[in-house]
């Protein structure tokens, strides 16, 4: 069985040291195999493309920042940043 070193983002295919990972040469061939098949697409796509839906969603937090401030317009929005703060000295 042959060994290589693999970068962190074969993380779960072996034993890691640092960022590097020990894995066999069979595993690392598996993880890189593509699945994408372009003969499964039904149409060509147009550019430009659309935006994306959460472009619109940030526009407003950045609307609202400026009336507002940042922390306030992203805290109402986001949950990460509705849990209390306590500044220590």
């Amino acid at each position: 069985m042959r060994y290589i070193l693999a970068p962190s983002s074969l993380a779960g295919w072996g034993l890691g040291v640092g960022f590097l990972y020990l894995i066999t040469s069979g595993s690392a061939v598996a993880y890189t195999q593509t699945t994408f098949n372009s003969t499964n697409l039904t149409e060509s796509p147009t550019f430009p493309l659309d935006s994306e839906p959460h472009i619109t969603a940030w526009e407003r937090y950045y609307s609202k920042a400026e009336e507002i401030g940042v922390f306030k317009a992203l805290r109402s929005a986001l949950l990460q940043l509705q849990f209390p703060i306590i500044e220590k000295s």
